[in-house]
Parts: C-alpha cells; sequence; structure tokens
C-alpha cells in the first residue's frame, strides 16, 4: 500500500528491506515510532483503505483504554 511508500520516503530508503532495517533500529525509541504515526493518517486521508483500518483499528483500542481507565478512576 501506500503505507510502505510513504515510511520509505521519510525514511530515505529505497527499498522494504533497508526500511525493515531503519524501523528496527528505532524499535526502542517509542517517540520516534509514534512520529511516524503521520505516514498512516497521510495515507489514510489519501485514500489508502489500509491505513484506514489502522487508524480505525487504533482509535476503537484508544477508546478501549481510556474506558478502562474510567472505570479505574470511579
Amino acid at each position: 500500500t501506500s503505507i510502505v511508500r510513504g515510511f520509505q520516503s521519510r525514511l530515505q530508503v529505497n527499498s522494504t528491506a533497508h526500511f525493515i532495517h531503519r524501523f528496527y533500529e528505532q524499535a526502542d525509541d517509542r517517540t520516534w515510532i509514534a512520529g511516524m504515526a503521520s505516514v498512516v493518517l497521510a495515507a489514510a486521508q489519501a485514500g489508502d483503505q489500509t491505513a484506514a483500518e489502522i487508524v480505525e483499528t487504533t482509535i476503537e483500542d484508544l477508546a478501549t483504554m481510556v474506558a478502562a481507565v474510567g472505570v479505574q478512576l470511579m
């Protein structure tokens, strides 16, 4: 999907293998990984169905976590 091309562009690599290598180099840096979300969001806005599904699932997961915290605070 266009997500792969977006990641390759952001990381300035020209192959999926290089992307995977760069991603795993940063795997412990949650801030870096979170910063890559903009690639998925841009792809979703551009009509990439896979990206849109990732965004939707993430929103649902976040809502579930917020609800769980709400229950704990009551």
